[in-house]
């Protein structure tokens, strides 16, 4: 490794590759970046090719610095697997010329521990998860070592802070521990989540975590929310001119992420169920009344928007898919108060979107959605 002294800490930074992970990664480098802190970013180049005009924006502000570094490897060439990384990125630091002073990579990325641990470099682990969920499972697993029969049947519920239960089919799977590392950084809505979860993971992890974000709100300007993430597949201005048209607090954003698809009839009954409430929507089918956005959509303009419901009241309507999403459900609607579920009742297990399974009714959509945009007690209370 190049022993050249840095004139400020060096953090290399190693996102998974899913928007979901990648993008909260980049904006953590910019807050590193406005702090005086030299950001190197690395990636694949296909989602290097994503994240060029993000950098180059931010890069153009005088004394901020953060770079992008794309790495690139004969993988098909030798036989190999699309997707090995852990030998270029070995190879990329050990000859960097600005010495790393820490690396923070992604949870869901464990081999780059082996990488810090033989160069001798400090490693953090970002994880997006929330405190909360991130206790519960620490305390599920205690509890699995410490019971001698099994503890998850039919349902599994937690006493923590507060009250938590789930059904067997609505757990992550896997459920179990992550990597080693020297501590976590989570991002997450401090304000929000009740102080006593962090502190008890903290407690029960034993080592250094840190409580951050949300990071997106280093994206203060239009440009910076027009940046963020992929570039839209809808025209802005026609999407804010639509938005315009509409009165204050009275348009549902519909979102369900990247990574999972619904069925199609799923869909049919999400579609139906909008429909069904009268209301102005971005997702449609009919015309005027809804906007349909193919792709990628510019979602901190539209949720900054005065018309949008969710920034005026921070509430939501709350349609769990995966992984740690139910437990976030349970949280929002039982402990924060601040949601609505629209009923969703099992995780969709990878590989089997295509699976019909616990279908969510048109009905239960346009109730859920009639509960959020009402205007009685239970909404001043959220």
């Amino acid at each position: 490794m190049s022993s050249q002294t840095p004139s400020s800490p060096h953090f290399v930074l190693i996102p998974l590759m899913a928007s979901g992970h990648q993008i909260p990664m980049v904006e953590m480098g910019k807050l590193l970046s406005q702090r005086g802190v030299t950001v190197t970013i690395v990636t694949t180049p296909l989602n290097a090719l994503g994240l060029d005009p993000i950098i180059t924006a931010h890069s153009a502000d005088p004394g901020l610095e953060i770079r992008l570094l794309p790495i690139r490897f004969p993988c098909t060439e030798a036989g190999l697997p699309e997707g090995m990384m852990r030998g270029p990125l070995e190879k990329i630091l050990w000859e960097i010329q600005l010495p790393p002073t820490c690396i923070i990579s992604d949870k869901h990325l464990p081999w780059t521990v082996q990488i810090t641990s033989k160069l001798q470099i400090l490693k953090i682990l970002f994880d997006g998860t929330t405190s909360s969920f991130l206790f519960a499972r620490a305390t599920y697993q205690h509890q699995r070592c410490m019971s001698k029969s099994p503890i998850l049947r039919h349902s599994w519920c937690l006493v923590l802070p507060d009250r938590i239960e789930l059904t067997r089919a609505q757990l992550p799977s896997p459920f179990n521990c992550g990597p080693i590392g020297l501590g976590d950084l989570r991002e997450e809505i401090v304000e929000a989540e009740k102080a006593s979860y962090g502190w008890e993971y903290r407690k029960t992890k034993g080592n250094k975590v840190w409580c951050v974000g949300p990071v997106s709100l280093c994206n203060t300007g239009d440009s910076d929310k027009a940046h963020r993430g992929n570039k839209s597949t809808i025209n802005e201005g026609r999407c804010l001119k639509w938005l315009d048209s509409w009165s204050p607090s009275s348009v549902i954003y519909t979102c369900l992420g990247t990574l999972n698809y619904l069925t199609a009839p799923q869909l049919i009954e999400l579609g139906s169920g909008l429909e069904a409430m009268g209301s102005p929507f971005i997702w449609g089918r009919i015309q005027d009344r809804g906007l349909l956005i193919w792709g990628w959509a510019p979602q901190m303009r539209i949720l900054s928007h005065p018309s949008g419901f969710v920034p005026a009241g921070m509430w939501m309507v709350v349609w769990p898919l995966f992984a740690g999403q139910f437990y976030n459900e349970r949280f929002i609607v039982m402990v924060l108060g601040i949601g609505v579920s629209v009923g969703a009742r099992a995780a969709i297990r990878w590989g089997g979107e295509g699976k019909a399974e616990g279908l969510v009714k048109r009905e239960d959509v346009r109730k859920s959605v009639e509960e959020v945009m009402s205007t009685g007690a239970e909404k001043v209370k959220r």
